[in-house]
């Protein structure tokens, strides 16, 4: 008897906590974002319209933002909130571009500054970044060396109407002295279109690493590559009620794309431990958009590094109507040439009298494919 009673019991504890952890598995919902999420290069970066309808944004996999961080691991309906994202990026740009879409119940952007609560109490999206995947401490003033380990970018802007678009936004982070810093340059694009209950965000970012100050943003700003992995989380914050005493509003809910394992769950702001994992990738072997990569060795620069100008010397596989298209660091397109090649090799000058010391990117398409190469010009 006692045998079969500790029997009874073993069995009773591991039904109870089979049914525990099913009860919190569906708290927290499990579907976090993959590890890692990959983002692939795309040749045709989208166009940033608040509709994310472009056909680079096919070649990634959408990621939910479904694991409630206030209150932790608070089971969230559906009908109330549902979030998810894409991310993709451009080696020609140097840019990483992000699609947000958010289903939202009721939308609030009462957020009035000077007069309400902290932006980030009203329905706004976050980006978290950490370029070396590092971890660790980040808040922008601390004052020591983890400062600018990580950026947590709080993204602001007030919902058009439904049907509508807007451009007008803010991107801040939480000071670690107090008070706030801008950072809303970080973003060269930006549009969120809405609607009825529907939100879509797209926006381009600029990738820095922990070098970055206000006196050295352009030294600090990566170069994305094929293979590179970064820290990223994305989250939303919702508040339900901004009718009720706007003055002291306060999020009802605040939601991630990674799964946080302890209580103290809204710590991204402050400390990189816990963001998830992104990959940037290679574009898919067959793009839809049906353009595809060369080699770069289907055409030469020379001399590389230079000081004045250099040479482009196209290789007997490039022939039809050519486009050359040179990008600078900042994504900016600086220089276009368009002519025909025929099947012997042709050689096109391009002169850079007027261009700053620095990397750039050549860029050549031809019959729907393109080739890739980097000129450094020097003093």
């Amino acid at each position: 008897m006692k045998l079969n009673g500790l029997v009874s019991f073993g069995l009773g504890l591991l039904l109870f906590l089979f049914c525990w952890n099913i009860a919190w598995a569906g708290s927290s919902g499990m579907q976090a974002q993959d590890d890692p999420v990959e983002a692939p290069e795309v040749s045709s970066p989208p166009v940033i319209d608040g509709i994310a309808n472009d056909a680079c944004w096919e070649e990634a996999k959408w990621q939910p933002i479904d694991q409630t961080w206030i209150p932790w691991n608070a089971p969230l309906e559906p009908d109330d909130f549902t979030g998810r994202y894409k991310t993709v990026w451009s080696v020609t740009q140097n840019l990483m571009y992000f699609a947000v879409e958010i289903t939202d119940d009721v939308i609030s952007d009462a957020f009035v500054k000077g007069q309400t609560a902290a932006v980030y109490n009203f329905d706004m999206i976050e980006v978290f970044i950490d370029q070396d995947k590092s971890g660790g401490e980040h808040r922008y003033d601390i004052g020591n060396s983890n400062a600018e380990n990580a950026f947590a970018y709080h993204i602001f802007a007030k919902h058009p109407e439904s049907g509508g678009t807007t451009t007008e936004f803010s991107v801040t982070d939480m000071a670690g002295m107090g008070g706030e810093v801008s950072y809303t340059d970080h973003f060269p694009e930006f549009a969120l279109g809405r609607i009825d209950h529907v939100s879509t965000y797209e926006f381009s970012l600029i990738v820095y690493d922990d070098t970055y100050s206000d006196t050295n943003k352009e030294g600090a700003r990566v170069t994305l590559t094929t293979g590179m992995e970064m820290g990223l989380t994305l989250a939303a914050n919702d508040d339900d009620e901004p009718e009720v005493n706007p003055i002291m509003t306060v999020r009802d809910n605040m939601i991630g794309s990674v799964a946080v394992a302890h209580q103290d769950s809204n710590n991204h702001w402050i400390n990189a431990d816990d963001f998830g994992t992104v990959k940037l990738i290679s574009p898919p072997s067959a793009i839809k958009s049906g353009r595809a990569s060369r080699s770069s060795q289907d055409f030469k620069v020379f001399p590389n590094p230079t000081k004045k100008s250099f040479q482009i010397k196209l290789d007997n596989g490039i022939f039809g109507q050519f486009d050359i298209k040179l990008y600078n660091l900042l994504g900016r397109e600086v220089y276009h040439t368009s002519g025909t090649g025929g099947n012997n090799q042709r050689t096109d000058f391009v002169f850079t009298p007027d261009l700053s010391v620095g990397m750039y990117f050549i860029e050549i398409n031809c019959n729907d494919q393109r080739s890739l190469q980097k000129v450094f010009l020097i003093r």
